[in-house]
């Protein structure tokens, strides 16, 4: 059995059960988009590419394209392409227009490399980042790409998309061989369902504001960085795989960074590099709503899956129902190294090694020591939760020793492992705990260590044969002698 095919029998089943619905209700949403698509080509007007191929020179057919996209105008249309190569440079697409060719790995537009360009080396432009308009750059909307490869006749160089776009679908795109697949900035609602992007450095860098961007069934492969963003919110990943990133899933470029409402369910991740890490930039970096949910994570080699840094602050997030597989000759190094101000729920998650399946701890000594504010499940205790720091928490019961009362709400139960009891939460103070009394024995030696606020607590001495009391101080037996 291949290690992907075990890493999939092991997800937690009533979380794979919540992943597909949500992958088939999101395959219905694609399916009923593709009869969209069908019915406006019907009412839509149509131009095929090949209508111009008089104006194609030396086999370019970039005069030809513009030709089209100037024919069809402001209202736009559909341009649609052969089962064939062609060969192009640069092109401005303007709002409304639909790239269409006949199958991902038929139809080729091949972008021609131009070195006088340098890093302007742009294939397609959407929008105009260089104008602002209300305070935002002015954008294309409406564009679709359908059953078409996007690739550079020059290994991993230029930019394949450079956008400002809204309501843009993409379906069944192959990207391949560019230095940046998307760079995109203030941008939303733009769709990616079936994508393809391969071996490029970058598969989407946003400089600024990207909401509701959805990737559905995609397939990243051999890529450096997958999500490269300075800004980033409500982006949706379910389905597909993410493999052979060399760098890292999610890159952060600069200090100041917020990445919020980013979540990932159902994906299939095997790589030799962090999904997560700004410990090596250190940068100061706000993550808020990161939830990651029934995902397959393969690291191959060493190293982590989450990485953060002191200056990290990570809020409000769930890492929950993932499978987490070292395929190492079964090191038990564990996935997850957190610092910073850390607020994440983790349960019903699996570690384990490769090939035996050993059980390997998601956190680190640092992490599991790190006032953090982390909740996570215990490995040897699957329905237990260890907490480190300060947290907001509704009633329920804890283990450990002591814990901070900021935000706690009154008739919260902590058990003592100290004391060997459980106590409530009952007022605003973080000294006003109550001790729930119950039958307490012991020998002598194994007394409870209590203070000054514990006046009153029982203890039947089976080395006395008697019961005695702590008075704040010390023990005294029913007639106030100390014992």
């Amino acid at each position: 059995m291949s290690l992907k095919r075990i890493n999939e029998f092991m997800i937690d089943p009533n979380f794979t059960g919540k992943v597909n619905n949500h992958t088939e209700l999101l395959n219905n949403h694609a399916t009923k988009l593709n009869q969209v698509n069908e019915q406006l080509a019907e009412t839509t007007r149509q131009v095929n590419i090949h209508r111009y191929k008089h104006l194609v020179i030396n086999d370019n057919w970039t005069n030809a394209i513009n030709s089209a996209i100037s024919e069809l105008g402001s209202n736009g249309g559909i341009i649609k392409f052969n089962a064939q190569t062609y060969k192009t440079s640069q092109i401005n697409l303007p709002s409304n227009i639909a790239i269409w060719g006949e199958g991902k790995e038929k139809t080729v537009l091949l972008y021609t490399f131009d070195e006088t360009l340098s890093s302007d080396d742009r294939f397609i432009t959407m929008g105009d980042r260089s104008v602002a308009g209300d305070g935002y750059n002015i954008r294309t909307v409406n564009n679709s790409f359908k059953d078409i490869k996007i690739k550079s006749n020059n290994p991993k160089t230029g930019t394949a998309i450079y956008a400002c776009m809204t309501y843009t679908h993409w379906n069944d795109v192959v990207i391949d061989n560019f230095d940046v697949a998307f760079d995109v900035t203030n941008s939303w609602t733009n769709n990616f369902i079936t994508l393809v992007v391969q071996n490029c450095k970058v598969v989407y860098r946003s400089d600024s504001q990207n909401n509701a961007i959805s990737f559905v069934n995609c397939n990243f492969k051999g890529n450096e960085i997958i999500f490269d963003t300075s800004g980033c919110y409500s982006f949706t990943v379910i389905g597909g795989n993410i493999e052979s990133t060399a760098t890292s899933i999610i890159k952060i470029r600069k200090s100041g960074s917020l990445l919020a409402g980013f979540n990932m369910t159902g994906v299939y991740l095997e790589n030799t590099c962090p999904f997560l890490d700004t410990l090596t930039d250190n940068f100061t970096v706000a993550i808020n709503g990161v939830n990651l949910i029934g995902n397959n994570f393969v690291i191959n080699g060493t190293g982590l899956v989450l990485n953060t840094g002191s200056n990290t602050s990570w809020e409000k997030s769930i890492f929950s129902g993932n499978t987490l597989f070292r395929n190492n000759s079964d090191s038990l190094e564990p996935f997850f190294h957190l610092e910073g101000t850390i607020r994440v729920d983790f349960g019903n998650n699996t570690g384990k090694t490769f090939p035996s399946k050993l059980s390997v701890p998601l956190t680190d000594i640092f992490t599991d020591t790190w006032n953090s504010g982390i909740i996570k499940e215990s490995i040897e205790y699957p329905n237990i939760k260890r907490t480190n720091g300060s947290y907001k928490a509704d009633k329920g019961i804890v283990l450990g020793s002591t814990i901070n009362a900021n935000g706690l709400q009154q008739g919260y139960l902590i058990y003592d492992s100290a004391k060997k009891s459980t106590k409530m939460y009952n007022s605003n103070s973080t000294s006003d705990w109550v001790y729930l009394q119950t039958s307490r024995n012991g020998s002598t030696a194994s007394r409870p260590t209590l203070g000054s606020s514990d006046i009153g607590y029982q203890y039947y001495d089976t080395t006395l044969n008697k019961p005695i009391w702590w008075n704040g101080t010390a023990w005294k037996d029913s007639v106030g002698t100390t014992v």
